[in-house]
């Protein structure tokens, strides 16, 4: 009987132990609003969206969102391109890629042109309106092949490239710890993969407006590590990005949108 007694009072304690903590981490569980934050310190469009929750008097953990938007093609690549064309046979180059394909084409030409597909559904205003020039400017190729016309059809295609942007969104959980020195929540991820990448953050509110920024450097510790894809740690330097909810208008020259694949 005592020994029941005894296993009661110690179940009883666990409980409010338990009970204890619970209470303790609801009290601190409240929601920070932070929101949009964006950088001009990249090459493309960079937003982050912060959905924040602190879990103690020190501590918060943020689900953050990030969306990238970036051209398809840089100049520098577009040139390249451009040179490696003038050196190759363009009608080789067409025969190689879409050569199979030039019977079907030819074939449905009349449904192409006029808005519907090889499958005999209409084209959607978004489908004619990014792919049909180019579609088109295959058949030519394909009834009269000929080099002029292959050069043509290729300078199209880098043409919309350079009016091509990737979309890229990410999705990743950072937790963040008060440093009393400075008022500012830090984060520290690493080191991570060949190249020994460390991320440092840091969110900080402004006491007046109570507006928050974002500090994120990434370090290379490796610098001479090798990446799975075979391209050199160096070839990614490191760099800091300052992140502000002031938002700003933005010109990418984005007519054609495409997907970034993860």
């Amino acid at each position: 009987m005592l020994q029941s007694h005894r296993l009661a009072l110690s179940l009883r304690g666990i409980v409010f132990a338990a009970m204890l903590v619970l209470s303790y981490g609801a009290a601190f569980a409240e929601e920070v609003r932070i929101g949009h934050l964006e950088t001009k310190d990249d090459t493309g469009i960079n937003w982050l969206y912060f959905r924040c929750e602190k879990l103690a008097a020190t501590q918060m953990r943020c689900d953050v969102f990030q969306t990238l938007i970036m051209k398809k093609k840089s100049e520098t690549e577009i040139d390249t391109e451009l040179k490696r064309q003038a050196a190759t046979d363009p009608l080789a180059e067409f025969n190689k890629g879409f050569g199979d394909s030039c019977k079907s084409f030819v074939e449905n030409e009349g449904k192409i042109k006029a808005g519907i597909g090889i499958d005999g559904k209409p084209f959607s205003p978004r489908t004619e309106g990014a792919g049909l020039a180019a579609v088109k400017a295959v058949i030519e190729v394909c009834k009269a092949p000929t080099q002029e016309r292959a050069s043509r059809f290729f300078k199209l295609m880098l043409d919309q490239d350079r009016r091509s942007c990737k979309v890229h969104n990410d999705h990743s959980q950072i937790t963040f710890n008060l440093d009393l020195q400075t008022n500012s929540w830090i984060s520290r991820e690493g080191p991570t993969g060949p190249c020994g990448t460390f991320v440092l953050g840091a969110l900080t509110q402004d006491p007046k407006n109570h507006f928050w920024s974002y500090v994120e450097k990434t370090l290379r510790t490796n610098p001479k590590g090798v990446l799975p894809t075979g391209q050199s740690c160096s070839l990614y330097p490191e760099h800091t990005l300052n992140y502000s909810w002031h938002t700003a208008d933005t010109m990418e020259g984005c007519e054609f949108i495409e997907s970034f694949p993860d």
